[in-house]
């Protein structure tokens, strides 16, 4: 017996077979038509197919049992069709593997619906579906106009698709755990200043997606540099919606440069709160790289802040004693006192390891990191000659 489901014919022997193989009770031909009206064929089809195998989809299917045997409200046992010569030999399993079916609220109909469009779209895009608490959580991370525009554009934009995997994968990781017994967590400084630790800086804010629980706090990146009298700290960081539509790229760096608390020594403490804060542009992060790979000596930036008077410095430190060193500097504005911050050979390799990744996405070349630092050196060896131009003019 088949059922015609979309246009298509999908055998209740062979659903009930499956749903079998994962421990759920089987459909009656008129659940299985109710699951057709509801699920989009192509889902269904996918969770029969992947079910044995992945446990997203065996949630997914299990959920949809459950839907429409609480909606059918079946009043005695569900009639099967006489078995083929196949499902006779394989009947005693499939009945000592069949559980009874927990019903859920009758309110869960409208959030399947958009649960199955929502896993359509991701499963073309090589992610995972997702259960239904995951995209309840999902709801509450992200604008719901904002993963609206995503799902609709996700199958012919690459940035809509990759917002939308970095969305999920803030609820449902793709990627397996890290091992506890890692060397290195880019999130934490290795450093014997324990006051420095719990005076670093709140992460800023993630608007999309928004901010993540505590058990994703390793996706945000951070990286501080401490200097004797001021501490600067480095943050990946997502842009606003908008920003993401008017510049076309969704990660960014944010800097705060901060003196001590006493003026003196970070060891007592930085004023985070007083901090100078920038946001950086692709072309900043790019000139900033170059400052840190010794391309160029020096890139300073300009205009920042609501009155334009904020700028910033950074630059390769030519004094004997500290040379190797890179120095940055920070000011409000007129009036404003500068501060200074060391960077040493300490730090400069992990702050520059996050410019080159933010580089490698704004630039488009995930797949093609190697093209990256060609791409700074150019950029930087341009930057240099309009330097130049310009010290000529004067």
């Amino acid at each position: 017996m088949s059922l015609a489901i979309d246009q298509q014919p999908l055998y209740l022997n062979d659903i009930n077979r499956v749903l079998a193989q994962i421990g759920l009770s089987q459909l009656t031909a008129d659940q299985c038509r109710l699951a057709g009206s509801r699920y989009k064929h192509d889902d269904i089809k996918a969770a029969l197919k992947e079910a044995p195998t992945n446990a997203s989809w065996r949630t997914w299917l299990r959920e949809l049992v459950e839907f429409v045997r609480s909606s059918s409200a079946p009043t005695s046992q569900p009639q099967m069709p006489p078995p083929s010569r196949r499902e006779a030999k394989l009947q005693p399993a499939l009945a000592a593997a069949q559980t009874p079916a927990v019903p859920v609220p009758s309110n869960c109909q409208a959030k399947e619906s958009r649960l199955a469009e929502i896993n359509r779209v991701l499963v073309s895009i090589g992610c995972r579906p997702l259960t239904t608490i995951q995209a309840q959580t999902l709801a509450t991370k992200v604008s719901t106009e904002h993963l609206k525009r995503a799902i609709a554009a996700a199958q012919s934009s690459a940035k809509a698709a990759e917002w939308l995997r970095n969305a999920v994968t803030k609820v449902s990781p793709q990627e397996p755990a890290q091992p506890a017994n890692r060397q290195h967590d880019p999130t934490n400084r290795t450093t014997s200043r324990t006051a420095q630790q719990r005076d670093q800086p709140a992460l800023p804010r993630r608007a999309a997606p928004a901010p993540v629980d505590s058990q994703n706090q390793s996706d945000r990146r951070q990286v501080i540099a401490y200097g004797a009298k001021a501490a600067i700290a480095f943050t990946e960081t997502d842009l606003q919606p908008h920003q993401q539509e008017r510049t076309g790229y969704l990660r960014s760096i944010l800097i705060k440069a901060a003196q001590a608390k006493d003026g003196q020594d970070c060891k007592k403490g930085v004023a985070w709160n007083t901090a100078v804060v920038v946001n950086l542009g692709p072309h900043e992060v790019q000139l900033i790289a170059a400052v840190l790979l010794n391309r160029i000596p020096s890139a300073r930036f300009a205009g920042h802040g609501h009155t334009n008077e904020k700028w910033f410095e950074f630059s390769q430190i030519s004094d004997q004693k500290f040379k190797g060193s890179h120095m940055a500097t920070f000011c409000e504005g007129r009036g404003s006192p500068k501060i200074n911050v060391r960077i040493t050979h300490n730090d400069v390799g992990r702050i520059l390891s996050m410019f080159l990744r933010v580089c490698c996405h704004q630039l488009g070349l995930e797949s093609q990191a190697a093209l990256v630092l060609p791409t700074i050196h150019a950029v930087a060896a341009q930057y240099g000659e309009a330097m130049n131009r310009t010290r000529n003019a004067n």
